[in-house]
């Protein structure tokens, strides 16, 4: 496997993007097609502007991101990854997927992180819009538990795509009309969903983005 060429957060952010509108756009076509009404256009709007700003500061933020990923892999991590390598993508998404775990149970745990992280759970119809109803200080505040990923060895390109689609599968979870199987393994929209609901057996549950074994190991 070649080793992937140097992007900067923007070429990301180009790249992940155009991903995240056609699939929210085949969810309304689906949804329509099926006669139902899976989006407010109130609510809707609410859920892309909060990610709009998410966006905007991403942008700004990004580069001292990727400088600080360079800077921990190049100069503190331990045992640097091998440039090449098939298993170099799968591995990173597993990491990334951990450090969501982490991430995203302290955003429900901590009265602090749930201040940042609360806005995503300020819905009334959950589909893929909500998936990008992301606090604006998402970024900075994910690269608190994400930093996890240069110590561990992983180069900020392979670190930042597998971000990136680690990204796209959590908004697929939110899908309301777009459904598909586990195999045991993997987060669905069903299971997902069960962490949006406002009934406390589940809401408190299902902290993984990709995976679903997280909940098992740490209980």
């Amino acid at each position: 496997m070649k080793s992937m060429p140097d992007m900067d957060t923007a070429a990301w952010y180009a790249l992940g993007v155009p991903l995240y509108v056609v699939y929210i756009a085949l969810e309304v076509l689906v949804a329509r097609r099926r006669r139902m009404r899976v989006f407010g256009f109130a609510e809707t709007i609410s859920n892309l502007t909060a990610g709009l700003g998410t966006l905007i500061i991403g942008l700004f933020v990004g580069p001292w991101v990727q400088r600080g990923w360079d800077l921990v892999h190049d100069r503190v991590a331990p045992f640097p990854w091998p440039v090449h390598g098939w298993w170099r993508l799968p591995a990173a998404l597993l990491v990334a997927d951990f450090c969501y775990y982490i991430y995203h149970r302290a955003g429900h745990r901590f009265g602090l992180f749930w201040s940042i992280h609360g806005i995503h759970h300020q819905h009334e119809h959950l589909n893929s819009s909500v998936g990008f109803r992301l606090e604006w200080l998402a970024d900075p505040y994910a690269a608190l538990f994400f930093g996890l990923m240069p110590l561990a060895g992983i180069d900020s390109t392979t670190g930042f795509l597998a971000l990136m689609l680690l990204s796209i599968y959590a908004l697929t979870a939110h899908s309301a009309v777009l459904s598909r199987p586990s195999w045991g393994i993997f987060v669905t929209p069903a299971i997902h969903g069960s962490h949006h609901s406002r009934d406390a057996r589940f809401a408190e549950k299902n902290y993984g983005a990709m995976f679903g074994i997280w909940d098992r190991l740490f209980g």
